[in-house]
């Protein structure tokens, strides 16, 4: 029960129910999950918990306060894409949020004007 996205859990859980996605940043603990959450009549909803890392590696705060140093995995956020496939929601993440933009840039096709033809 208790992880790196334990609070966005507790919130899908006990406070705001239904929403696609939940993010969290104050615990500076990067970590994503996606889960399938069934409701009354066999419906289900797939449901995305992000929890951003910190922004800094350290810091005289954190090293006065005795934090690890955060590694370069560790820090930053995701990029996030959302899709509708067949009706049905679908949020694809990318834990590097450089890294996501270029690859998803470099599978987009583009007209001569250079604008996309499509997104995803």
């Amino acid at each position: 029960m208790y992880n790196k996205i334990h609070p966005d859990m507790r919130q899908s859980r006990f406070h705001v129910q239904g929403a696609d996605i939940y993010v969290s940043a104050h615990t500076h603990q990067k970590a994503y999950a996606q889960e399938q959450i069934r409701s009354f009549g066999g419906e289900s909803k797939e449901v995305t918990h992000i929890s951003v890392g910190s922004y800094k590696g350290g810091d005289e705060y954190s090293q006065r306060e005795g934090y690890p140093e955060q590694t370069k995995d560790q820090q930053g956020g995701f990029l996030t894409r959302l899709f509708n496939r067949g009706g049905k929601k679908h949020v694809e993440v990318d834990p590097d949020i450089v890294e996501g933009h270029k690859d998803q840039y470099s599978k987009t096709e583009f007209t001569r004007a250079g604008t996309p033809k499509k997104l995803w």
